[in-house]
């Protein structure tokens, strides 16, 4: 799994949790930044391969009770099925989705339910050409071999839908299990949070209630206080809530401390990033912007263009570090 589909899993599904696009213009004045000696930059970019590696498991074992994951360090273990929770992606699944092999993130191992979140094997945009299926995006093709056991988030295979693909991938061909739309987004101001039951007000819902034991983050749901602004994710085709996520500042705080997609927008107070699940917001105000660009030392935030790909990364309370692929 590339990086690029790795980073929104983790900080968007679970604080192991995705995210709204702004206007798309450059900072008129560009927050604080300097650059990083490339010393710095190996040893920060060593700092993130680590830290994503920790995170993510492979599944080694699947029987009809139990599934084995193993950690890229080699500590594996099993889990049982009947107490576990799959999701692919963000979407709540089955554990028929499992396969030997699949790259997993596996959250609230120590809780009565916890969670195994599938790493898509592609995303991009769904194109038809002559009968056969592809999902495109700025790196590569892939081409569908044979229709998906389900579908989630949308009725039927469409043109220009943006997908997560689940399956078996080989070169630039996967045999799809699962094809999921990517989710909607809505946001909304807490205004009852009590045994159990979320109550949101939204600019189409003035009582949006949401039972927060169907969802991840339950502990941290039920201490969301009245009055807090949040994200609604929400699947586009049933629009059932499939999580709740702190809204603009607290993103970056509550959510993990990385964040990855194509640049859209760039103020003086905040950057906008988007991915395969939607879009992220990240606070720059009163922040140091360290930027990691091959070939450009001088480089500033501003200079970056619209639609280029970046890694953010959280390096303490007010610092960021910002690397351009």
């Amino acid at each position: 799994m590339k990086t690029r589909t790795l980073i929104p899993i983790l900080t968007g599904v679970a604080t192991c949790s995705v995210l709204v696009l702004g206007a798309t213009s450059f900072a008129a004045s560009p927050p604080k930044t300097q650059t990083v000696h490339s010393s710095q930059s190996k040893i920060a970019w060593g700092h993130h391969r680590r830290a994503m590696k920790r995170h993510l498991s492979q599944v080694t074992q699947v029987t009809s009770t139990t599934v084995t994951v193993q950690r890229s360090g080699g500590k594996s273990q099993t889990l049982n099925l009947s107490a576990l929770r799959v999701r692919a992606g963000i979407y709540p699944a089955s554990s028929s989705l499992l396969a030997v092999g699949q790259r997993v993130l596996v959250c609230d191992v120590k809780s009565a339910s916890p969670q195994l979140i599938v790493i898509p094997v592609a995303h991009g945009v769904l194109t038809q050409t002559n009968g056969s299926w592809t999902v495109v995006n700025s790196k590569e093709t892939i081409t569908l071999k044979g229709a998906p056991q389900q579908l989630m988030g949308l009725s039927a295979l469409a043109p220009n839908k943006h997908v997560m693909v689940f399956g078996q991938k080989s070169g630039t061909t996967v045999v799809p299990n699962v094809i999921a739309a990517r989710p909607q987004r809505m946001e909304g101001t807490v205004v009852s949070n009590q045994n159990g039951t979320l109550t949101v007000k939204t600019k189409t819902n003035a009582s949006l209630v949401i039972n927060e034991a169907n969802l991840p983050m339950a502990k941290w749901l039920a201490k969301i206080p009245v009055g807090h602004h949040v994200v609604v994710v929400m699947d586009p085709l049933t629009q059932k809530p499939l999580a709740v996520m702190p809204r603009h500042h607290d993103k970056m705080a509550r959510m993990g401390r990385f964040a990855v997609g194509k640049l859209t927008s760039d103020t003086s107070q905040a950057l906008v990033l988007q991915n395969p699940l939607g879009s992220q917001t990240v606070p720059l105000s009163g922040t140091t912007v360290n930027v990691v660009w091959k070939n450009h030392p001088n480089a500033s935030l501003s200079s970056v263009p619209l639609g280029t790909p970046l890694l953010v990364h959280r390096t303490g309370a007010h610092a960021l570090e910002i690397r351009v692929f």
